[in-house]
């Protein structure tokens, strides 16, 4: 029995999902390396300083 191929090019759905999890996991890796870079740059209080205006711009 022949199974039907896939287009060239296209991933199956398992695979996308974990290529779209991988991918999220790496942004918030990215993130959170800046994030504590800019800690050590500027230290907890500009650091919080400059959360808490984001945040308030938010709101």
């Amino acid at each position: 029995m022949l199974r039907p191929s896939s287009a060239p090019g296209m991933r199956s759905p398992n695979r996308q999902g974990a290529v779209v999890a991988i991918a999220a996991v790496a942004l918030a890796a990215v993130m959170l390396a800046v994030a504590g870079g800019l800690w050590l740059r500027y230290g907890s209080t500009v650091f919080f300083q400059t959360l808490a205006a984001g945040l308030a711009a938010c709101f």
